[in-house]
């Protein structure tokens, strides 16, 4: 009853009545909330923010997504986590004051956190001292080695780790803020 959102798009057969938990806030449950839906399944959508894949204000696609899971008919509940996980329902619990409201479901889709894929790297640090002898002299984890992310994010990670490939490692780069520079340093007539 409970599928990773893998085995969705994998071709496992889903029917009925499904909730998909959305508590990764981006667009990967309400694409399956629409592939559900699309298939046929009653669909139920269910995150604790106060909306729908709410990281997509930030690349215009909410209202998008918004129209077209409800043109589908799929249920939204927003503001409700998962409180327990039965036989054939859901206990869900209001994030402001607890109120709890039981769904009956078939089967739950949870897109929450992911873990980091990072087999490589480990393999590599096994064999860190054979590294000089091939020229190597240090590997570093990038992207989805060492968090999970968007696509974008991933792409942002091997784009900066390219341009700073030469510097030394700053832990403690400090970046200026307006809030850090010193407004003395402004004519007074430009001055707050």
């Amino acid at each position: 009853m409970v599928l990773a959102p893998e085995s969705i798009f994998s071709g496992s057969a889903v029917s009925g009545k499904v909730m998909v938990y959305d508590d990764d806030h981006y667009y990967l449950a309400s694409a399956i909330a629409e592939h559900l839906a699309q298939a046929g399944c009653e669909v139920v959508l269910v995150t604790p923010d106060a909306d729908i894949a709410s990281w997509t204000h930030n690349t215009l696609e909410n209202a998008h997504i918004q129209t077209k899971l409800r043109e589908l008919g799929v249920t939204i509940i927003c503001n409700h986590a998962v409180k327990s996980i039965n036989q054939k329902s859901v206990t869900l619990e209001c994030v402001y004051i607890g109120a709890e409201t039981t769904v009956d479901i078939d089967a739950i889709v949870p897109v929450t956190s992911r873990k980091s894929t990072d087999i490589l790297f480990g393999e590599l640090m096994e064999i860190s001292e054979q590294w000089s002898d091939h020229g190597v002299h240090s590997v570093t984890r990038i992207g989805d080695s060492l968090a999970p992310g968007t696509i974008a994010m991933a792409v942002y990670s091997g784009h900066a780790y390219a341009r700073n490939m030469d510097t030394p490692a700053d832990a403690h780069t400090h970046f200026k803020r307006e809030n850090d520079f010193d407004i003395h340093k402004f004519p007074e007539s430009v001055r707050p």
